[in-house]
């Protein structure tokens, strides 16, 4: 059974939240923003070096997924899971988040890639990025690594003819909207309805668990009674 706890017990379990909360708030992100820091001022080469143009903060029109992903994964998820009053909130949270997470991150790459790759075979779009694999055979999987064309330098595009070029922009944005309504309609309708249904089911099964703990006291109480008046000849 769940007891009671007094005034001052709640205050400090608040407190550990909220110090927790603070903690993964910023600790992660310091440490963060100077490993980058130091890794791209590094005279050898490295991973973060190697990969400078993703650490770029000077277009404010498409900010670097990159950025916002270790954002997210070492300050803004971590700091959000000490705060949770129980294990319910935890949980929700977690699987929330993970599922913004991966649909944002992943998802989104994912829908795009498909599509656009299904679009440039079916429909002779040029959707996907292929200069990095020009004359080569590109199998399946090796397709997960295209890149999607910027819709801006879609002019700049050589070899290509006006309706190519008219089909590829409209093909794109079509993508586009289907991306943008796909993950509103798992993050906003799908998940909330799965978590809410798992979380009245994990209440229903812990409150069973608990009325049968009850029960069964109840029935030992009662039996301890009876043995006990027995004893006495009641």
């Amino acid at each position: 059974m769940k007891k009671n706890i007094s005034k001052k017990e709640h205050k400090k379990k608040k407190l550990k939240r909220l110090a927790g909360t603070l903690a993964f708030a910023f600790i992660p992100g310091i440490i963060l923003s100077k490993l980058v820091t130091k890794g791209l001022a590094a005279k050898s080469s490295n991973i973060i070096k190697n990969n400078a143009q993703s650490f770029n903060y000077t277009s404010g029109v498409s900010m670097s997924k990159t950025i916002n992903a270790m954002k997210w994964a070492f300050t803004g998820f971590l700091a959000k899971l000490p705060s949770s009053r129980d294990k319910y909130e935890l949980r929700d949270r977690a699987a929330r988040e993970g599922a913004t997470f991966v649909m944002f991150f992943g998802g989104d790459f994912l829908i795009n890639n498909i599509l656009g790759r299904l679009s440039d075979y079916f429909l002779g779009t040029k959707i996907m990025k292929t200069d990095k694999y020009a004359g080569e055979k590109i199998g399946f999987f090796k397709g997960f690594t295209l890149p999607i064309r910027r819709f801006k330098y879609l002019d700049r595009l050589k070899n290509v003819s006006p309706l190519e070029l008219k089909r590829t922009k409209n093909v794109g944005a079509l993508l586009y909207w289907i991306s943008l309504v796909t993950n509103m309609a798992v993050l906003g309708f799908s998940v909330p309805h799965f978590l809410n249904k798992f979380l009245r089911y994990s209440v229903q099964k812990d409150k069973q668990k608990q009325n049968e703990t009850l029960k069964i006291y109840s029935t030992h109480f009662y039996k301890d009674i009876d043995n006990w008046l027995e004893t006495e000849n009641f």
